[in-house]
């Protein structure tokens, strides 16, 4: 029993001298005492040291303005509008200026916005905003306006007949050439070379890299068997300059089409009339003209132009001419023809299309023709 004793006083006395040995913070119960806690709290005291507190961001962290124009690159005498926005305070509560090249024209709580008209080409606007925070503090931002402008050229190389008044059609398979036509005027008042300025090609939004660069005015695109409509556009800006412009263009796709013409014997091709629909024969004999619009040739007889003669659906091949077929009267009585001509490019397989006209005989039992 007097080892059992001498025991456990070996075992409990340490305990008893070490628990009064060890000072716990002065009126608080050993129970609550929490190192782990007091470790945070002095961690949460020294950030918010570098907190700045007007701004609510790291002490030597500017505070960023973020800013926006509308269009971005503006036609001269084009109405712009202009905005700014602070995140890390309220900017309806801050007094905001808006300067055009140094005088004060708007100022008021909250003016975030403001409406400005671009100058004309070759001259430069500068805009100054200030933005004065309630909790104190100034902020400044600035807007270069530089209008220039660009004209967009472009036409396609496809077939139309001579004295034709409209334009070259861009069809599957063929190519279209764009031409950037700038107008820079530098603040001297003089046209800026075209040549000199840097020019960046976009199909639908996508950059053209191998079609952009310096003094790359002229743009060429060669169409798909499958090809839908496009936009084109050209951003221009000058060297060692704010000037900067751009333009677009829709193009649409179209098919390629054949229109027919009477050859009359005293007037030649009657281009200024198409044979459509239906064609009255009164006289002995009548000369059709297969005419291809917006195929990738430069005549109507290339030899990549195949052409073929239809009458009533059966194939008459072709004549000497091979774009011009005659039809002649033969026997007295009345009826008519269908008369079709087909091309294709032998080329480009895809460019083909097929017309024709309904002809009205008044005395043929049928209708002969020539090769």
């Amino acid at each position: 029993m007097k080892y059992l004793l001498f025991i456990f006083s070996i075992l409990i006395l340490p305990t008893i001298v070490f628990a009064q040995s060890f000072e716990f913070p002065e009126g608080q119960p050993i129970f609550d005492y929490d190192p782990v806690a007091e470790a945070l709290g002095n961690q949460a005291t020294q950030s918010s040291s570098i907190i700045d507190s007007n701004t609510g961001l790291p002490n030597g962290i500017e505070e960023q303005v973020s800013k926006k124009m509308s269009p971005e690159i503006p036609q001269p005498g084009q109405l712009v509008d202009l905005s700014v926005n602070i995140f890390s305070t309220n900017i309806d509560k801050a007094v905001i200026s808006w300067y055009v090249d140094g005088s004060l024209k708007e100022s008021g709580q909250g003016l975030k916005k403001y409406s400005v008209r671009a100058p004309q080409s070759g001259k430069t606007m500068n805009i100054r905003v200030t933005i004065d925070k309630e909790n104190g503090g100034t902020l400044t931002e600035t807007f270069t306006i530089a209008p220039a402008e660009v004209n967009i050229l472009y036409e396609a190389k496809t077939y139309t007949p001579p004295l034709y008044k409209g334009a070259s059609l861009f069809t599957n398979e063929s190519v279209i050439r764009f031409v950037a036509e700038p107008n820079f005027i530098d603040t001297n008042g003089r046209k800026i070379d075209p040549k000199t300025l840097v020019y960046k090609w976009y199909k639908n939004d996508s950059i053209i890299a191998n079609a952009s660069g310096s003094g790359r005015q002229v743009f060429e695109y060669a169409g798909g068997a499958i090809q839908r409509d496009m936009k084109i556009t050209v951003k221009v800006s000058a060297v060692r300059s704010p000037l900067t412009s751009e333009n677009s263009v829709f193009i649409q796709e179209y098919s390629p089409q054949i229109v027919m013409y009477e050859k009359n014997p005293l007037y030649g091709i009657l281009y200024e009339q198409a044979v459509a629909g239906s064609f009255s024969l009164d006289r002995t004999e009548v000369e059709f003209k297969a005419v291809p619009y917006y195929f990738s040739t430069k005549s109507d007889t290339d030899v990549s132009l195949a052409y073929n003669w239809f009458m009533n659906n059966q194939n008459i091949g072709v004549s000497r001419q091979k774009n011009i077929m005659t039809f002649r009267n033969t026997e007295n009585a009345k009826g008519t023809a269908q008369v079709n001509v087909e091309i294709k490019n032998t080329d480009k397989i895809f460019q083909a299309s097929r017309a024709g006209v309904k002809l009205d005989f008044s005395s043929s039992g049928g209708t002969d023709f020539n090769f």
